[in-house]
C-alpha cells in the first residue's frame, strides 16, 4: 500500500521529516501496544518502523511525504483503517 501526503504546514522535507519525528515518541508508539522499531536517517530523507506484521517507511520528497505499508496475511483486513488513519494524522501535521 502506497500513500502520498503533500505538505500544507511544512515548507519541504527537512521540516516535515522534524515535524514527524517529533511526533514519533515513546508516548505516543504506547498506545499501539506492538513493540515498534523505528529508525531516522535525515541525510537520506525516511523514517521507517518495523514490527511483528507490518513495516511502514516515510520517504520525505521536497513536496511530499511518500508512505509505503507492509502488512502481514493477518493485518491485511485491517489495511484500510490503517492507511485511513495514517493519511488522516500525516496530512493533519504536514
Amino acid at each position: 500500500m502506497k500513500l502520498e501526503i503533500p505538505y500544507q504546514v511544512a515548507n519541504n522535507g527537512d521540516e516535515a521529516f522534524d515535524l514527524v519525528k517529533e511526533k514519533i515518541d515513546p508516548s505516543f508508539l504506547s498506545q499501539f501496544k506492538l513493540k515498534i522499531k523505528i529508525e531516522f536517517d535525515k541525510e537520506k530523507g525516511f523514517i521507517e518502523g518495523t514490527g511483528k506484521g507490518f513495516k511502514a517507511s516515510f520517504i520525505f520528497q521536497e513536496d511530499r511525504c511518500v508512505v509505503e505499508i507492509s502488512l502481514s496475511f493477518l493485518l491485511k483486513p485491517l489495511s484500510s483503517k490503517i492507511s485511513k488513519g495514517l493519511e488522516d494524522g500525516l496530512r493533519n501535521l504536514l
